[in-house]
């Protein structure tokens, strides 16, 4: 007989046995044996794995119980892949430090360092980020090429973030200007605005990285690559280096649309303008007429004193970061 549970170690006796409680349960020990053509006592012994299991359970008056197979099983082979999944972590993680060892091997040499990073699969990324959050401090820094990611653990990270910034840790995070054109990439903002992830945005996205303090980068191994795997940083040099690349980009960078606190529609309109969208695409974000659109551009294009359109949007990005606000408006 073809043994259909043996990788959950159950073997082929408990096996068929509990095929038989299937068909027949509730079903008594004795009626078990005879039909099996075993001794009780064999019964016995195969039914404790299967009870042990979650399989079987034994009702009051000593008789043998089956739930639905779909259920049993099915907890069973969901908790088996979880296990082999974090197996696989732990040994890429093996596989990754095998050139640590090599430099052991080799003896140290002066001039010698070990390799202060390691290759990371790109389905093992969600892990990798929430840990990086947990055994790090100081603001964590997020560039981002594209918002449309994949939803695969984005609760934990969602609430990790939470509290971590409750804490008082800062998260700060670059989006491309692209992102508030695309309505799931909005939505992707928004929730991480939501839970105090402080935000910007750049016309020239820089790659996909993330830097948790001083302490580590976490990297496309290629850069500007989304099907790339991930590298692990933690050279104190480089940890700096792109450190100081993501605040140059911050400080050039413009808040999105809908964070700014005044004349939210005139800031989404300089921002998409800044974004080199075309007034048509303009008019169906803002929910307007292109005729709407085109007569409060020409208006806010003689309050700057300027002749294009994207001269318009980097002229208020600039006069946002020296205080100076909307053209031909005074903060209060």
């Amino acid at each position: 007989m073809t043994s259909f549970l043996s990788s959950l170690d159950i073997d082929r006796d408990a096996e068929r046995l509990y095929r038989r409680v299937l068909r027949s349960a509730p079903v008594s020990v004795d009626e078990l044996a005879a039909r099996l053509g075993w001794s009780e006592d064999a019964v016995r012994s195969a039914a404790v794995h299967l009870i042990d299991r979650g399989l079987v359970s034994e009702n009051p008056d000593g008789t043998l119980d089956a739930d639905d197979p779909r259920a049993a099983i099915g907890r069973l082979v969901e908790s088996g892949l979880h296990d082999v999944r974090r197996r696989q972590g732990n040994l890429e993680r093996t596989r990754n430090a095998i050139a640590h060892f090599a430099v052991d091997h080799a003896g140290v040499r002066a001039g010698v360092r070990r390799p202060t990073w390691e290759v990371v699969p790109s389905d093992l990324m969600t892990g990798v980020v929430l840990e990086g959050i947990q055994t790090t401090s100081g603001v964590i820094r997020s560039s981002a090429i594209s918002a449309e990611w994949s939803p695969d653990g984005i609760e934990q990270v969602l609430d990790l973030s939470r509290r971590t910034i409750e804490s008082g840790r800062s998260m700060r995070s670059l989006y491309p200007m692209a992102a508030i054109a695309s309505a799931s990439s909005r939505m992707w903002m928004a929730r991480f605005a939501k839970v105090g992830e402080e935000q910007r945005l750049v016309r020239e996205p820089l790659s996909e990285f993330v830097v948790f303090g001083d302490d580590l980068v976490l990297a496309t191994t290629d850069w500007g690559s989304l099907e790339a795997d991930y590298v692990k940083v933690r050279d104190p040099m480089l940890v700096a280096a792109f450190q100081r690349l993501f605040d140059l980009a911050w400080e050039a960078g413009q808040p999105p649309p809908d964070a700014a606190a005044d004349d939210g529609d005139t800031r989404r309109l300089l921002t998409l303008l800044a974004a080199g969208h075309k007034d048509e695409v303009i008019a169906r974000h803002l929910g307007v007429s292109l005729r709407t659109v085109r007569r409060r551009v020409a208006l806010l294009m003689d309050e700057a004193g300027v002749e294009t359109r994207f001269q318009l949007g980097m002229a208020v990005a600039r006069r946002a970061a020296g205080s100076g606000g909307i053209p031909g408006r005074q903060r209060p």
